[in-house]
């Protein structure tokens, strides 16, 4: 899945639009919930920035949902995923979208629209 993909989808799924909020990053989309609650963000990041150990820096995109904190500690250091960049470690968990199946990214924008929904009403 990429970015694009990614946007039809929660618009298809929510009627959601992507908003742009920085000027100086213009990449970075983030996805919102009717009450502006952010449950999704695609960043393209340096690669050692997401993967600390790594010397690696050429840009990847990632997009960042909220989850579970149980969930997190089970999948943060698979293949795909890292804790989160620039967020909540605890709540939130990166994922490199080149390297996660369609099924589990739909299903993690899913659960983190869920959880925000559920925290927010």
């Amino acid at each position: 899945m990429n970015r694009e993909e990614i946007k039809k989808y929660i618009y298809k799924k929510y009627k959601i639009e992507s908003v742009s909020l920085w000027e100086d990053t213009p990449d970075y989309i983030v996805f919102r919930n009717n009450k502006k609650k952010w449950f999704a963000i695609i960043m393209d990041v340096p690669y050692n920035k997401v993967y600390r150990s790594s010397n690696k820096n050429h840009k990847i995109d990632i997009m960042n949902v909220k989850s579970e904190p149980d969930f997190i500690i089970s999948i943060k250091n698979t293949n795909g995923f890292a804790p989160a960049y620039h967020m909540n470690k605890k709540h939130w968990i990166s994922i490199e979208i080149s390297k996660v199946s369609e099924d589990k990214i739909k299903n993690l924008i899913d659960m983190s629209f869920g959880i925000v929904d559920k925290n927010n009403n």
